[in-house]
């Protein structure tokens, strides 16, 4: 299959400590086992699974806080993945993750990020010009001052320069991204169910689907947790169930599936592999901490474990 350009764009970069306890007591003083940090924010994510899977052809853009620079491109060198950041004065936020060792319940307090600027849109546009990726990954939350429409303006900047556009995000930056119709989207049930005010019920998840499709979204995934996740075309709906396994983490597992659903239309899946990867690259990301997190044997044996049921939709 032919490797294609793949570029993630990340506005609101992160680090992210996850903090490991056994037994959180809220309002006390907690001894830590141990803890792990790592580049993120979503769209470095996804830039880095698919780094660990092997993919040569990666561009993680978006900005960046000089402070941090070194410590982002490092990490993305090791995994195989340019960097092509607009360099801002400051430091990046840092997300925290107390994961409860006992209990497995992930406590998560997530700090607010670099001011946005007007000018940083002309050079984030800039850099998706020049990138060379044929498919382009919106995906994250918005710094402190950015327009909500922020990710909506970016979906119909890349398809108009011919690029096929993924768009992962929450609220009202989603809501006006579904209106730019980008060609693939990944939020979670309860995401979606607020911008789409849906009602409660087992068709729910369906309705999400058809309404999606309907509009115009070609190709979608919704996350369902532990029970997987929804995958849908415009031709089919897809379930795809993994086999039960201990998180060790929860970070990154939507941003894996995103991951893999960059890779199926970059390099033209079926709906069925491409939903046999996203729930294997996701099961991947929550029981590995270290990189590479989405190891090429290790996926594509879990791929081969993933039930996938048709749904009619």
């Amino acid at each position: 299959m032919e490797e294609m350009g793949i570029a993630t764009v990340t506005l609101n970069p992160a680090k992210d400590r996850t903090v490991f306890v056994h037994g959180l007591k809220v309002g006390e003083v907690n001894r830590a086992q141990s803890d792990h940090v790592g580049a993120a924010g979503k769209g470095i994510n996804v830039a880095s699974f698919l780094g660990d899977y092997g993919h040569r052809d990666v561009t993680a853009l978006g900005i960046m806080g000089e402070e941090d620079l070194s410590f982002f491109m490092e990490s993305l060198r090791k995994r195989g993945v340019r960097g092509c950041f607009t360099v801002v004065p400051g430091r990046v936020r840092e997300n925290i993750k107390v994961s409860d060792l006992l209990t497995h319940a992930v406590t998560d307090i997530n700090l607010p990020g670099l001011n946005w600027r007007p000018w940083m849109l002309g050079s984030i546009e800039d850099a998706i010009r020049g990138c060379g990726a044929s498919v382009v990954v919106l995906s994250g939350s918005l710094p402190p001052g950015c327009p909500k429409d922020t990710w909506a303006h970016l979906t119909r900047f890349a398809k108009d320069l011919g690029k096929r556009v993924i768009v992962d995000t929450s609220g009202e930056p989603l809501r006006l991204a579904l209106e730019a119709r980008p060609h693939g989207i990944k939020p979670n049930l309860k995401e979606l169910s607020e911008v789409l005010s849906l009602k409660e019920g087992p068709g729910e998840i369906l309705e999400a689907a058809v309404e999606l499709r309907e509009a115009g979204i070609s190709v979608g995934a919704l996350s369902l947790g532990a029970e997987g996740a929804l995958f849908f075309s415009k031709d089919e709906t897809l379930l795809a169930r993994p086999p039960k396994v201990e998180a060790l983490t929860t970070v990154g597992a939507g941003d894996a599936m995103v991951a893999a659903m960059a890779l199926g239309m970059a390099g033209g899946m079926t709906l069925r592999e491409t939903a046999s990867l996203g729930a294997a690259f996701a099961i991947c990301a929550i029981t590995k901490l270290d990189p590479p997190r989405v190891e090429p044997h290790r996926a594509m044996e879990l791929a081969r474990r993933i039930k996938i049921s048709e749904v009619g939709a």
